[in-house]
């Protein structure tokens, strides 16, 4: 069986995948998981930063190992998908500026409510800041730091971008059209994270990445590194540099005219790259059989 083959054959798994029975069949396995580790996390008087972790790693293992029995039991592996197949690589520049228009997306939006009103503008930075669910410190071990890389920078990309880019994108693509799938993946994947405008369109281009590249590979490097700087972020902030004048409003207003240019040049970027794969991604997004061709 050659590479092309095999990647149908995956893409074929996943467009089989029913989300709903996938979605009970995962909470019904997580229920009892999260009540042992509530009893587990009480018992250790609220288990601190490394219950959290464990929490959040847990979330992320529980559905990787369902979607790697699910493709077991037809006798199928991810690897291939996950692999890097050479083509595209250049794509992997997309992530400078999904980060910066990320980034921008959260200043321009700060911009725009203190234009409407300043309480509301500190309100919703307050938000984003409290969305930050591990306590941690400057009195935080080292080593803790490599557990939050695993649960921030590791397996979030691989497991979302399995869900979110893999099945749902072919198991929608297949019962809808592809379009419809790149648009509600993309908008349930912004509404579970804080900043849901940067992360919709995010969500938009690591699906056309995936879908030119016939591999998840890509998706997962640019979505790790964005992850990534997230924990450095953490760890500079506990550490050394305590980044605490960005927890108000003020210097997003006095430097507005950075936001703004930073948001201009990453959106015509991502602009550009979705005018020019746009109808690409259609004409390779219908499953063909590489024997029959149907």
């Amino acid at each position: 069986m050659d590479q092309y083959d095999t990647i149908y054959k995956i893409r074929e798994r996943f467009s089989e995948i029913s989300l709903s029975k996938a979605t009970i069949v995962t909470l019904f396995v997580m229920l009892p998981i999260a009540l042992i580790l509530f009893i587990a996390g009480a018992a250790l008087d609220g288990g601190g930063l490394r219950m959290e972790l464990l929490i959040s790693i847990t979330l992320y293992i529980v559905p990787l190992g369902l979607i790697v029995f699910a493709f077991q039991k037809k006798n199928l592996s991810l690897i291939p998908i996950l692999r890097d197949n050479g083509k595209h690589r250049s794509d992997l520049l997309l992530a400078l500026p999904l980060i910066v228009f990320s980034i921008s997306v959260v200043w321009v939006t700060i911009l725009l409510l203190n234009y409407i009103n300043a309480g509301i503008a500190q309100s919703y930075l307050d938000y984003l800041n409290s969305v930050d669910f591990l306590a941690t410190s400057e009195d935080t071990p080292y080593i803790d730091y490599l557990f939050i890389f695993i649960a921030i920078a590791i397996l979030p990309p691989l497991v979302e971008e399995i869900v979110f880019r893999g099945a749902m994108i072919e198991r929608l693509g297949r019962k809808y059209s592809y379009k419809t799938a790149l648009i509600f993946s993309a908008v349930l994947f912004g509404i579970l994270h804080a900043d849901v405008i940067g992360a919709i369109a995010v969500g938009l281009i690591l699906s056309l990445i995936y879908l030119k590249n016939d591999s998840l590979f890509i998706p997962i490097i640019i979505h790790a590194i964005n992850n990534g700087l997230v924990v450095l972020y953490i760890f500079l902030n506990d550490n050394f540099l305590h980044y605490d004048t960005w927890e108000t409003t003020a210097s997003y207003i006095e430097y507005g005219w950075i936001g703004l240019i930073f948001f201009g040049i990453s959106g015509t970027w991502l602009l550009i790259y979705l005018r020019k794969n746009w109808n690409l991604v259609f004409e390779k997004g219908s499953i063909t059989d590489p024997i029959t061709g149907t």
